[in-house]
């Protein structure tokens, strides 16, 4: 039912790309997959969520330092950032990278306490959520059409 919902809600989307649509399929995948990991590399290292977590982010930093600078151009496009150093700028993104950080420690507590079908279910309560806000927020850049609709409630049901 899930993947019907997403086919009915998909049919009609205006703003169709192909690759847009196996990102998605990829960042499924790679979800669940880092979900289970979670679970596995807790029961078999013995480490804390923080040091899970940690361990998460010092594995990952290479690859996304190597991606960041040699396949965009995100390291040009910071340093010409005319606010980069204002100081409300920086508290702002020293609050978010914190709420980042505190979001991951949750998933990965969640993920440990209970089962990563929990945290996708959890997950996906959150995305339902903030669609909705989004819907309500944004009416202009978010046109609602009634197979849209009834797609994401036929993935609900699911």
């Amino acid at each position: 039912l899930m993947m019907l919902g997403g086919l009915v809600a998909g049919a009609t989307d205006l703003m169709f790309t192909l690759p847009g649509y196996l990102m998605v399929g990829v960042l499924v995948l790679s979800t669940a997959a880092y979900l289970l990991l979670i679970k596995l590399l807790r029961a078999s290292t013995g480490l804390s969520d923080a040091g899970l977590l940690y361990a998460n982010n010092i594995l990952a930093l290479p690859m996304m330092s190597a991606y960041t600078a040699l396949a965009t151009d995100e390291l040009a496009r910071v340093a010409d950032f005319p606010r980069l150093w204002d100081p409300s700028f920086v508290g702002v993104l020293v609050l978010a990278a914190s709420q980042a950080f505190l979001l991951n420690l949750c998933i990965f507590r969640c993920t440990n306490i209970n089962s990563p079908l929990v945290t996708s279910v959890t997950g996906q309560i959150k995305d339902i959520l903030t669609t909705t806000l989004g819907f309500l927020m944004f009416p202009a850049e978010t046109p609602v059409y009634a197979p849209n609709v009834a797609g994401g409630v036929i993935g609900l049901i699911g």
